[in-house]
């Protein structure tokens, strides 16, 4: 793993720890947290996708409930079929729910990523011949170097079931690695790596290979999180050089120099009710924004004891407390927008 890929990232201005901080009162201690309950499942309402009732695939979705017991803003963060992400988001909505407790009180709560099946009767258990043979000839192609002539067999294939699904993905990541779009393939081997049904033999390799990516790209917050799953999963099996990626990423994460992180965001799962998005694990506690091309129009802190909700902004920075547990950054608006995300530690000196 070349060490370049885990350099840290450059200080930005001095101009970055003049912004206005807006710290965010702090809570009680997170002992006595009662997790959110499931009360009653709501049955799915197709409504304008009732084509897809007859499908057979997953959804995996972003869930917070709110102290009231309403699940606020259910987000797809990975789909086998985007007909099946509109009935998911809704299913989640209208579940009704027990929120998370805090000492006896109803706090908000988000408690990471929710996998939902779809089984239709009489649907494909299996992939179909004929996009076996099809995805076997845009295999071939990409091996071949004819990534162009792949994509275009790529775009032609539509998957019945999720085993087909994951076959497409993988494909789209080796097409992506191909063309050297490594923001593609980390995005398709994300999307497997997410699928209920990603069979358990593939997990440690996938995690190897979104490891490496995510360090590449810079996505320190996230490559720390999949080096934490990937040691507690096969940990005695890890190389040297995984190992030695994983403590240089949770030095980075304790160090005192600002950490930036680019950002873009990808409409791969945007429909007319969820917007473009870019999603990271946080690696700090502090954080601000730096625009780029393009403009986010807002964000969200989805954290195991709390939800919080904020326009866009590089104007100003953002204290988290420790209280509120692990939180993973979402950041939402047009496809494609830019910006960096920048962390700090709360100890670090403003720069000379």
């Amino acid at each position: 793993m070349p060490g370049s890929a885990f350099r840290t990232a450059a200080v930005l201005g001095a101009c970055l720890w003049f912004l206005p901080a807006m710290s965010i009162a702090a809570d009680t201690a997170v002992d006595g947290v009662i997790a959110i309950q499931v009360v009653q499942q709501a049955e799915t309402q197709w409504g304008k996708s009732a084509d897809a009732s007859s499908r057979d695939g997953w959804v995996v979705l972003s869930r917070c409930v709110d102290k009231d017991g309403t699940a606020a803003d259910p987000i797809v963060v990975a789909s086998s079929d985007p007909a099946l992400d509109a009935p998911a988001r809704q299913t989640v909505r209208d579940s009704k729910y027990q929120p998370a407790t805090l000492d006896g009180t109803a706090i908000d709560s988000c408690d990471g990523q929710v996998p939902m099946r779809f089984q239709a009767e009489g649907a494909d258990q299996g992939p179909r011949p004929e996009f076996l043979l099809a995805a076997g000839t845009a295999q071939e192609l990409v091996k071949e170097g004819k990534v162009a002539d792949a994509s275009l067999l790529i775009d032609t294939l539509a998957p019945r079931n999720p085993n087909e699904a994951l076959r497409l993905a993988i494909l789209r990541a080796d097409a992506a690695r191909a063309q050297g779009d490594m923001e593609s393939e980390l995005r398709w081997l994300n999307s497997v790596l997410e699928s209920p049904d990603n069979v358990a033999e593939l997990t440690a390799t996938l995690r190897r290979k979104v490891f490496v990516l995510q360090v590449q790209l810079q996505q320190y917050g996230a490559a720390l999180a999949n080096f934490e799953a990937l040691h507690a999963l096969d940990g005695a099996k890890m190389s040297e050089p995984e190992l030695k990626a994983g403590e240089q990423l949770r030095a980075l994460r304790d160090a005192t120099a600002p950490v930036a992180t680019p950002g873009k965001l990808d409409g791969q799962f945007a429909d007319d009710e969820q917007p473009a998005m870019w999603s990271a694990p946080l690696l700090r506690r502090e954080l601000a924004f730096v625009s780029g091309e393009g403009a986010p129009e807002r964000f969200e802190l989805r954290c195991d004891h709390k939800h919080y909700r904020s326009p866009f902004s590089d104007e100003s920075q953002w204290k988290l407390p420790p209280s509120w547990g692990a939180c993973t950054l979402f950041v939402f608006g047009p496809a494609d927008a830019a910006f960096k995300l920048v962390e700090f530690t709360p100890e670090a000196p403003a720069p000379n």
